[in-house]
């Protein structure tokens, strides 16, 4: 089958600031890892929690077997600097072409510059950043699902806040069940 591929991440991280870039590793063996070998590019499309059925979906089937867009219902919209598409039902977006494959172990790692983010104007803040808890992406950790929100957010002093009324920077801070600000 040769379509439109939609894969989920377990493994997805910051590399760089400037140039912006991003990493993911994926399984050599999958369908996906060959695709992103080839085209050496995708989308990291930010799914969030009322998208867990979809997603999940995602994963249990393979895009060799199954067009993953016609089994979820997901919308493929075309994207500005890259040939894989977006998926409109996520919030954010993000073009990535890769620059290294790094060889890890059980996955490979691609390493990738990101081109260009497209964010739905309604997740965003006043100071135009995205508003994570109207986002909650989800992530995976222990066989479980967990939707990262600004619920709980702790600063290095220990001091636990809510989004509303927050003072001072939030730089060094974790978000509950989430990962450094």
């Amino acid at each position: 089958m040769t379509c439109d591929n939609i894969i989920t991440l377990a493994w997805v991280g910051t590399v760089c600031s400037a140039p912006p870039m991003l990493s993911i590793s994926v399984r050599p063996q999958t369908y996906s890892h060959g695709l992103l070998v080839k085209t050496r590019e995708f989308v990291l499309n930010i799914p969030g929690a009322d998208l867990l059925k979809e997603m999940d979906m995602c994963g249990m089937v393979s895009g060799r077997d199954q067009d993953k867009f016609a089994l979820t219902g997901l919308t493929p919209l075309p994207a500005n600097q890259v040939k894989a598409p977006l998926i409109a039902e996520c919030s954010v977006n993000i073009e990535c072409r890769v620059s290294q494959i790094i060889n890890m172990g059980l996955h490979d790692m691609f390493i990738s510059e990101i081109l260009a983010v497209h964010t739905d104007e309604n997740v965003m803040d006043e100071k135009g950043r995205v508003n994570v808890g109207k986002v909650a992406p989800v992530a995976y950790a222990g066989s479980r699902y967990w939707a990262v929100t600004w619920a709980t957010w702790v600063s290095p002093g220990g001091r636990r806040d809510n989004e509303k009324g927050r003072k001072g920077k939030r730089r060094g801070a974790v978000r509950k069940g989430g990962s450094p600000v």
